[in-house]
């Protein structure tokens, strides 16, 4: 049996056992999953709070994610054509939770690659909360960015490039003491 009785709202399409829109009055909502719920109007939610991966597989030569907007960018200064959001949260109206703390990972991309003995990890970007002790507000907390690539012979990447906090750039340094702080090989 697939969500509840939808009194008003509609134009929805609901998938799976104990599925429902975000409320009764909910519209243009894509629910799929066991026990999903809706997040807003004019939304995709896939799957529950229990859902641990999502997997996307083709076997074409180049498959491909698009995030983009269909707005006419002309007359829409500072228009976005699409937004990827990756967090660490786990209250999304804001207000009290359990906040990160310095060496929580907000983030990452990982891209890999298959070698002929198994998949290796081939480069991330990563984006680490370096300042916060698990109470701290959002003003109290500051974030870097880590580059790492796989060189070859290694088991796994290693970071080669970070972006401070406070803008510093190192390459090959992951504690820069000026705007760029180059190690010297």
């Amino acid at each position: 049996q697939a969500g509840d009785v939808i009194t008003s709202g509609g134009t929805n399409t609901i998938i799976g056992s104990g599925s429902d829109p975000s409320g009764a009055t909910g519209e243009n909502q894509t629910v799929v999953g066991y026990g999903a719920t809706g997040v807003a109007n004019n939304s995709v939610t896939l799957g529950n709070t229990s859902v641990t991966n999502w997997y996307m597989r083709s076997t074409v030569t180049s498959p491909t994610l698009e995030i983009l907007s269909t707005i006419d960018p002309s007359g829409h200064a500072g228009a976005i054509g699409g937004t990827l959001t990756l967090g660490l949260y786990n209250n999304l109206t804001g207000g009290a939770g359990n906040d990160t703390e310095a060496g929580d990972i907000l983030g990452q991309v990982d891209f890999k690659g298959q070698g002929s003995d198994y998949t290796y990890q081939a480069a991330r970007i990563a984006c680490f909360v370096q300042t916060g002790d698990g109470s701290a507000t959002r003003a109290e907390q500051g974030t870097y960015l880590a580059f790492a690539t796989t060189n070859v012979g290694a088991d796994g990447y290693a970071e080669w490039m970070r972006l401070t906090q406070d803008g510093k750039l190192g390459l090959g340094v992951t504690s820069p003491d000026a705007h760029l702080d180059v190690e010297n090989a």
